[in-house]
């Protein structure tokens, strides 16, 4: 339940149907039925492209999550890093924050989306998505006259350092 708490977004929200239920086509899959011709790690290319490898284990991945979970420290001070742990970042636990839920979404979403670019995920992409996802909320909010909702929700991201 936790994309449609913190999103109204539906791409995120099937997004994480399907990566919840394992539906995301990784290389491994996609080599098992013919599609490909390696089963190798789109970022890497060392080791096999599972739903794990790509979305935590992999090293290109982990530097993504180091930039994102030190960005997301300066935004939110009172964190520790042990918020944003595999399960976390993976979303299968919430943070109890929509904020940060919505964020690592994204963080995820991004991952997945630059895996079929053929790009290396970055943090300054990731930003820009989530400041323009910021600008449609705020939009949708003032029409809707639930202002005051999304600027709570919005509040951590509009200070200075982030």
């Amino acid at each position: 339940m936790m994309p449609y708490a913190c999103t109204k977004d539906t791409k995120l929200r099937v997004f994480q149907f399907r990566f919840s239920h394992r539906r995301i086509a990784t290389n491994d899959i996609l080599y098992k039925i013919g599609v490909i011709r390696h089963n190798m790690c789109t970022f890497c290319n060392v080791e096999i492209e599972t739903l794990e490898h790509l979305f935590w284990e992999c090293n290109t991945t982990q530097i993504f999550w180091k930039e994102t979970t030190a960005w997301l420290l300066i935004c939110f001070p009172q964190l520790s890093e042990r918020s944003f742990s595999m399960s976390a970042c993976l979303g299968l636990i919430s943070s109890l924050n929509l904020l940060i839920d919505h964020i690592l979404l994204m963080a995820r979403y991004h991952i997945h989306i630059s895996k079929i670019k053929g790009t290396i995920p970055e943090l300054y992409k990731l930003k820009y998505t989530i400041f323009k996802a910021r600008k449609i909320e705020l939009r949708i909010a003032c029409q809707s006259g639930k202002t005051k909702q999304c600027y709570e929700k919005w509040e951590h991201l509009q200070s200075q350092d982030c």
